[in-house]
């Protein structure tokens, strides 16, 4: 095990005993090639319930114990390995099931045989079966068995607890739609966004879809909050809000707008994490204003900044850790602190960081202005 591997399991080690305290400070361990990890473009992650991390990227699947990786790749004449190298997102099931889909089709790993098995659903008006060669964008999986893929030209994918086979949900006749977001909604439904249709409602009782409103924003990424009775809309061109009792749409805040939002977390703490392609990582605490109250944390130089402003999803673990992943930059594990001292550095990034790390001396002026 090299020495940085070593260093990484005790900043962990040393988090999860600092994680009860506030999130005044930031700082990050980056995870990447260097330590074992298959690609440093990292799409997606997941740690499954005997507390390994699992690692989604453009070349393997990578499962990661806290001291070493074990790689998972698809192998030529093996039927058994993974269906496609570039991984889009993984879940977890029930019966040791990890549920893996990529840009070319969708993968079941089971624990109990240490394989991949291929995938099969049975298309709309058809009797016959095909495996799922689709883009996989998203999937909803739960304890209790039930699986909802949402691909590109596929459609929406739902697995008959009976037969283990994915049904085609059909709209007006027609199935191969290109769904690019899905959530749950209520108990039993759950809001599905077709693109160029809008945003639908899929009801599991009877396995149907209903159109909800063709005129709100196209999605990325779907959050619908109960609560407030909120539904957050993730777009290549921004975050925006609706309103169910009022049934208005509007800009969630205007630090990101054009932003190309990726993932949306709320927190174990209430704390909104907001992923962008690009533009960092938001993070906006539990009851706070988007207006005024957005946090951005960019990409720094510094050892322990975010490597890579390409965001693509944050991941809060079974001790309410984040792991950020990044594309270019590998994982962030993030650490989250209330410091003694406040440190200023320069940021190559930032044109209002200090001008330079080396500091020489500094005064304060009758104005409370301090020049260094």
């Amino acid at each position: 095990m090299s020495k940085r591997l070593s260093f990484i399991i005790l900043y962990i080690w040393l988090a999860l005993a600092a994680s009860g305290q506030g999130m005044d400070t930031l700082s990050f361990v980056n995870i990447g090639v260097k330590d074992g990890l298959s690609n440093n473009a990292v799409t997606c992650l997941l740690q499954d319930h005997y507390g390994f991390m699992w690692m989604g990227t453009y070349d393997g699947l990578n499962r990661f114990d806290g001291r070493t990786f074990r790689i998972f790749r698809n192998q030529l004449q093996d039927s058994s390995s993974l269906i496609n190298n570039h991984v889009t997102v993984i879940k977890e099931g029930p019966k040791d099931q990890i549920w893996v889909g990529t840009l070319k089709g969708f993968s079941r790993f089971d624990y109990r045989d240490f394989k991949f098995h291929k995938v099969y659903y049975q298309p709309y008006g058809t009797v016959k079966t095909a495996a799922i060669g689709a883009r996989i964008r998203d999937v909803i999986a739960d304890k209790s068995d039930q699986v909802m893929i949402a691909t590109e030209n596929y459609g929406l994918l739902v697995k008959d607890p009976v037969t283990d086979l994915f049904q085609q949900i059909a709209y007006q006749g027609k199935a191969k739609w290109n769904v690019t977001a899905i959530t749950a909604y209520t108990p039993g439904k759950y809001f599905v966004y077709l693109k160029d249709q809008g945003l639908f409602i899929y009801h599991c009782k009877t396995r149907t879809l209903t159109l909800f409103s063709s005129q709100l924003p196209g999605a990325t990424r779907l959050l619908y909050e109960p609560l407030t009775r909120t539904l957050l809309i993730g777009t290549e061109d921004g975050l925006y809000r609706y309103q169910e009792n009022t049934s208005r749409v509007t800009l969630f805040s205007s630090q990101l707008r054009h932003c190309n939002i990726t993932h949306l977390l709320r927190d174990k703490n209430g704390v909104l994490w907001i992923s962008t392609d690009g533009n960092g990582l938001a993070m906006l605490k539990a009851g706070g204003n988007p207006l005024k109250d957005i946090r951005m944390i960019t990409q720094g130089r510094d050892q322990y900044h975010l490597e890579s402003a390409a965001v693509y999803g944050v991941y809060e673990d079974n001790a309410s850790r984040k792991w950020v992943a990044t594309l270019r930059g590998g994982v962030s594990f993030l650490h989250a602190h209330a410091p003694l001292f406040t440190t200023i550095r320069k940021n190559e990034f930032d044109p209002h960081s200090l001008v330079s790390n080396f500091t020489l001396s500094f005064c304060e002026d009758k104005l409370n202005n301090v020049w260094i």
